[in-house]
């Protein structure tokens, strides 16, 4: 921690490409550096993950651990009682943290499987303390994720959204339990000072979504209790608000208020507002919403397509709807409501497939747009790149991300293909790449890959780490030596140790 705190490049770190395209950046300022380190050297606290809270192993709790000379060692573990004493402190430690640190390296277990920042989001105790960092009051402090030696930057809400705690994976069952005890505390501590700071937003943002993340089964409200959980006064007030009522009946999985509110004469298809931190952005649609998060229960959808919901609804960026689905019986529901697969609107030109690679959709959503005739090599305009191939490399995080080359590559996807931007998206790149001339290694991240972009999906793959991405292309005969319009080839993006690696043993291996 303390080497990167120093060595980062200009002792910064950002946020990744995907979030610096939605508009939300964050940075480290000097100010905050300095306290961190102040606080860590040299009489500082971390909180580590595991074994900073006492585990209990089958053998300590029969009394049959033993101590180095063989003796019964009875005392090894606290009790039961004590080590759920501790389990319910997470939250307060989480709370009393400046920095919320996940080292979550690229590698392969001893059982064969790819361990990332993904596989580490599946862990169910993983996850609450992300929870926990998100229904803390210090909800600025940053979550900071080292995924290698020279790999580091802020990890963000999209990454672990829509993963609650006690759906996660525990090595002991019992813990799911536990987790989902420690989370209901939580979010109704979260509540209750977003209530008193008259944070309505928030506030009912964590009201609606309080049963997904605390495992109870969905509440059908009714009119009186709806306006009373989520303090409206009427079903049309703060319609202009991000979490109107249309909003909080979607993410509470109110299918009976959304059709009451919809016999209200509330438009279906209205969204006003953003809330970054639970990644809700500019012109999220209510069905985008229902796509997003609201997906375990499908009557939310049925209610909002049977009401006229717009299936085509983009993002403020023109990222499609079909592109934010989780599942594939939401892909078949939305297609099946006239929701044009290979939709691309103008300016960026971003096709559903594409979007999908890039929010890390399951196997399952990539392989259901392939069955109903997604293009893979979608036409070249507006962005410097809408390959579905070049938007999977940039999320390195994503552990499934060969099994969805693979389905890509079966679908004749061309691992050389290359865009040129076209329109504003033109312009800007040609803005970014004199700001790279002028800053140097200082250009924020977001600008050097502008600036790089018509590049091929190897030369993407190149730039954003993904080190078992570029094995798989180069399998697959992506030529290494295509340049793109500023002459480089993808080689020459790779900015990883774990990339440059994999380039040598080409280099070598093809010499030989």
């Amino acid at each position: 921690m303390s080497y990167h705190l120093n060595f980062t490049p200009g002792g910064d770190i950002g946020v990744d490409i995907t979030t610096e395209f939605f508009g939300w950046r964050s940075r480290f300022s000097e100010k905050h550096r300095a306290s961190i380190k102040e606080r860590f050297d040299p009489d500082g606290y971390i909180w580590m993950d595991w074994f900073s809270i006492p585990q209990h192993s089958l053998e300590a709790q029969h009394g049959q651990q033993r101590d180095l000379d063989g003796t019964p060692k009875w005392d090894a573990m606290p009790s039961l009682a004590t080590q759920d004493d501790y389990i319910r402190l997470i939250p307060e430690y989480v709370e009393a943290s400046d920095l919320f640190v996940v080292l979550a390296p690229r590698c392969r277990h001893s059982n064969g499987l790819r361990c990332s920042f993904g596989s580490w989001t599946e862990r169910g105790w993983c996850r609450l303390e992300l929870w926990c960092k998100m229904m803390s009051v210090n909800v600025k402090m940053p979550v900071v994720l080292i995924s290698g030696s020279d790999r580091i930057n802020f990890a963000m809400p999209m990454h672990w959204i829509d993963h609650p705690p006690h759906e996660g994976q525990f090595t002991i069952e019992a813990d799911r339990h536990s987790v989902i005890n420690v989370t209901r505390e939580a979010l109704s501590q979260k509540m209750s000072s977003s209530k008193a700071s008259k944070k309505w937003d928030v506030y009912r943002y964590f009201v609606a979504r309080y049963e997904t993340l605390s495992g109870h089964g969905f509440r059908q409200r009714t009119k009186d209790e709806f306006l009373k959980d989520f303090n409206f006064s009427s079903l049309h007030s703060a319609t202009n608000r991000c979490m109107s009522p249309m909003a909080c009946a979607v993410l509470s999985a109110d299918a009976e208020m959304i059709r009451v509110l919809c016999s209200e004469g509330l438009d279906v298809n209205r969204f006003d507002g953003a809330i970054p931190e639970v990644n809700i952005f500019q012109a999220m649609s209510p069905l985008m919403l229902a796509t997003m998060l609201g997906w375990r229960n499908e009557t939310v959808l049925l209610a909002l397509l049977d009401h006229k919901a717009n299936v085509d609804a983009t993002t403020e960026f023109g990222s499609p709807l079909l592109g934010w689905c989780k599942s594939e019986r939401t892909v078949d529901l939305l297609i099946h409501h006239r929701a044009d697969v290979n939709q691309q609107k103008e300016s960026v030109f971003l096709p559903p497939i594409s979007s999908a690679c890039e929010n890390a959709a399951p196997t399952s959503v990539i392989r259901s747009l392939l069955e109903h005739k997604a293009c893979v090599n979608p036409r070249k305009n507006g962005l410097g790149s809408a390959h579905p191939l070049a938007f999977l490399a940039m999320r390195p995080e994503n552990s499934k991300s060969l099994e969805v080359a693979k389905l890509l590559l079966d679908a004749r996807a061309d691992v050389d293909l290359q865009y040129r931007a076209a329109g504003v998206w033109r312009t800007r790149e040609l803005m970014c790449r004199a700001g790279v001339r002028v800053l140097g290694p200082r250009t924020p991240k977001i600008a050097q890959f502008i600036a790089e972009w018509s590049t091929t999906p190897l030369g993407v793959a190149c730039f954003f780490g993904c080190d078992e991405l570029v094995e798989f292309l180069l399998d697959a005969n992506a030529d290494p030596e295509k340049p793109n319009a500023r002459g480089h080839t993808p080689f020459q993006l790779a900015q990883s140790e774990s990339v440059m690696k994999v380039i040598h043993l080409h280099r070598t291996t093809f010499s030989i």
